[in-house]
């Protein structure tokens, strides 16, 4: 399996998002019609009808990307946008990604070092990770010890 960090990202997240079709269409259309492309998504914490939207987006990107959604936050029913630039992702890919049990072992190797993990977003043969940027070492070291290799 290759494991590896990717730098020069932001999380974005779109705080109490009304819960209704079509919202989350119109915000990723939004930013795909100007040009940005989305790292990861992840919604969580559904309460009272609303919910919070996170991506990652390219360091680059994020003011722009900020700037934009904060003139149409009204209209797609968010309370605030908020910013965490001190992320970074970690990736693993391969075969062996999907296999059965793999994701509690990486989890279990992370919570083992007190490392959080922010996001956590799947797809065939890869399993991505967002962590604080200031972890980022110690989570790969101890990742390739057990997985694999940073190639």
């Amino acid at each position: 399996m290759k494991i590896r960090l990717r730098n020069k990202i932001s999380r974005v997240v779109l705080k109490g998002v009304k819960d209704r079709p079509g919202i989350a269409a119109k915000i990723f259309t939004t930013l795909g019609e100007h040009g940005f492309g989305i790292e990861n998504i992840s919604e969580t914490g559904l309460s009272r009808g609303r919910a919070d939207i996170s991506f990652t987006i390219l360091d680059r990107d994020l003011e722009e990307v900020v700037s934009l959604l904060k003139t149409r936050i009204a209209s797609y029913g968010a309370e605030e946008v908020k910013v965490d630039r001190d992320v970074v992702e970690i990736m693993i890919r391969g075969k062996d990604a999907n296999r059965p049990g793999m994701a509690g072992k990486v989890f279990a190797i992370l919570g083992g070092l007190g490392i959080n993990i922010e996001m956590i977003t799947t797809a065939l043969n890869t399993l991505t990770m967002v962590i604080q940027r200031n972890r980022a070492d110690e989570a790969l070291k101890a990742l390739n010890r057990r997985f694999g290799d940073s190639s």
